[in-house]
């Protein structure tokens, strides 16, 4: 007769194994959130989004991964000094892109990038996909 405890043993150390495959100088994994008007309003005062993003924005939805954050949202562009870019945003934010269409008039603000996208709604980003 078989014993089911080296069967057992063996899953967890695969198990193990795996959980350990992204390694210490692995960026952790992206969170994404849905944040409430007074969440939105905190995100700013504690710089998490840049200081003209707008109070009338619907649908926000923010991704964090590390020090990389982007966000989406309806409504205004973000209050800003901006100049054409041609940058996009990096793969982090990847969820927050409409499938099979670009986004739209790219803009550097500073420390930020931000577009539009085919839809109407808008997304910023805070590190270069070049980086």
């Amino acid at each position: 007769m078989k014993h089911p405890i080296p069967a057992v043993a063996a899953v967890a150390l695969t198990a193990l194994l795996l959980a350990g495959c992204a390694g210490s100088g692995e960026p952790p994994a992206p969170t994404e959130s849905k944040p409430s008007a007074e969440e939105i309003k905190q995100f700013i005062t504690d710089g998490t989004l840049p200081a003209g993003f707008p109070q009338d924005a619907e649908g926000v939805r923010v991704i964090q991964q590390g020090a990389q954050i982007a966000a989406s949202w309806k409504g205004s562009p973000i209050d800003a000094d901006c100049v054409p870019s041609t940058d996009g945003p990096g793969a982090y934010a990847s969820a927050l892109l409409l499938m099979d269409v670009g986004i739209q008039q790219a803009e550097k603000c500073g420390d930020i990038w931000q577009a539009s996208q085919a839809d109407g709604s808008r997304i910023f980003w805070n590190t270069s996909r070049e980086a």
